[in-house]
């Protein structure tokens, strides 16, 4: 349009940074959440025994409502052990 400024994103045009340089960079908050992770856990726990204990006397929509959320958390129990097994193996690269 006519007058008005264009401004370029800077990283538009930018390249993935090759494997050799990620490895300076630092991501402490990532890096933060997995010293976290076991506390986070133990609340997973804690929220699969009551969920379990709905899916035997709930109410069948209770049932069905318990069965999601297992279902939900199991993904995320997958996903942080995925995680792990990654973050592990890049430990095991930096040696």
């Amino acid at each position: 349009m006519a007058g008005e400024k264009v401004t370029k994103n800077p990283a538009a045009g930018a390249r993935p940074a090759a494997a050799e340089d990620i490895a300076w960079r630092k991501f402490p908050q990532f890096e933060k959440s997995f010293d976290e992770v076991e506390v986070a856990l133990q609340k997973i726990e804690k929220t699969c025994r009551q969920l379990d204990q709905i899916q035997r006397s709930g109410t069948d929509e209770e049932k069905q409502r318990a069965k999601v959320a297992m279902a939900g958390y199991a993904r995320l129990l997958e996903l942080i052990g995925h995680l792990r097994d990654l973050r592990d193996k890049m430990v095991e690269e930096k040696q």
